[in-house]
């Protein structure tokens, strides 16, 4: 998979339901930004939150971090760390947190991403709201979706791994990968 280039959005969500490859994917644009940007000023939020008043000062740390300017480089890569208000969970309907999305979104469309960059990583995301939207239009995304059936349990030599319970013995297999190409060095359970 190839790292967002420098002429890519300066916004990207990365979500999915594949937890490890969110992550991993999503280290590897903060860290492309970050060699890219240069300086010391970038930050990692970590977004999750157990109820909707720490979605609020979260919400509330992404707006500092957007609007406070780098100081020892040319430009600042801000990370929306492990998101977990984006899906459809009651912490993410809470009507305090969807007004301040949705506020957020507005100023998310006006912003001036001179020297800013904003990465988001997430599991579920409700593609039906109005933040998905506005960032699905004002920058990039990319989904990490497990093939149907499978569930993620880690990670096994770098890669991600899930299981398949539904066949007669469980196997793990590298996400996105085809079955055939596995046969000969599957690991049983």
């Amino acid at each position: 998979m190839p790292v967002v280039a420098s002429t890519s959005a300066p916004l990207l969500l990365v979500h999915g339901d594949d937890e490890f490859a969110v992550k991993q994917r999503a280290r590897q644009v903060f860290q492309a930004w970050s060699a890219e940007l240069g300086g010391m000023d970038h930050e990692i939020i970590d977004a999750q939150v157990t109820n909707g008043g720490e979605a609020l000062k979260v919400l509330g740390r992404l707006r500092e971090a957007l609007q406070t300017l780098p100081f020892f480089g040319s430009g600042k890569v801000v990370w929306l760390q492990n998101c977990n208000f984006f899906g459809d969970d009651r912490t993410a309907s809470s009507q305090a947190v969807t007004e301040t999305l949705s506020e957020l979104a507005q100023e998310l469309k006006a912003f001036r991403w001179d020297n800013v960059r904003l990465l988001v990583s997430a599991g579920k995301v409700d593609k039906r709201k109005v933040f998905y939207k506005t960032l699905e239009k004002a920058g990039t995304y990319h989904e990490e979706d497990l093939p149907p059936g499978a569930t993620a349990i880690g990670s096994y030599g770098g890669q991600s791994v899930q299981v398949f319970p539904h066949t007669t013995l469980p196997f793990l297999l590298p996400p996105h990968t085809h079955f055939q190409k596995y046969i000969p060095n599957l690991l049983f359970l």
